[in-house]
């Protein structure tokens, strides 16, 4: 795998929310919030969870071709972890990891990317590349979308280049 040596960039961009969520459950699992006073129901927030971090994943493979990138794989679950998208940019193959992050968070969504996380996406990466050997010679990069809700949508932090191998 060939690193491409860039300094990080930082791309913001704004992304509505209900223009692919068309089903009023998902809507309603994906906006509904748990108020102190009612109770808590932990599997409950499990599956809202779990739709948020889908529907962020989509808005930024969605904006990713947007921005004319082109879609190659996602959500890739291997033994030693998982990509959330790889796409191409010309002759570069490009990791992405999305993390969602509500604006009341402790820590912002690209510093949960921790050495761990970042050591688990690169294994992953060249198990990828060990299993598909028409992308073994290719320059590969690796990059962080961070994907926060507002009141107008999603709004996008695209670090690139965010860390090496």
């Amino acid at each position: 795998m060939k690193a491409v040596a860039s300094t990080a960039k930082r791309v913001f961009w704004r992304w509505k929310t209900a223009s692919f969520i068309d089903n009023s459950v998902l809507r309603a699992c994906v906006t509904e919030r748990l108020t102190p006073s009612s109770p808590t129901n932990h599997r409950t927030e499990g599956v809202r969870a779990f739709w948020r971090g889908r529907s962020a994943e989509q808005a930024a493979c969605d904006y990713l071709k947007q921005a004319g990138l082109t879609l190659v794989d996602r959500n890739i679950r291997l033994a030693n972890g998982e990509i959330d998208i790889i796409v191409q940019e010309q002759n570069i193959l490009i990791f992405v990891e999305v993390r969602y992050r509500s604006a009341s968070s402790l820590v912002s969504a690209t510093q949960s990317v921790d050495t761990n996380k970042q050591s688990r996406i690169i294994n992953a990466a060249h198990a990828y590349l060990q299993r598909n050997p028409r992308w073994q010679n290719q320059l590969c990069r690796f990059d962080v979308i961070a994907v926060e809700n507002s009141a107008d949508g999603y709004l996008f932090n695209w670090l690139k280049n965010a860390f090496t191998t």
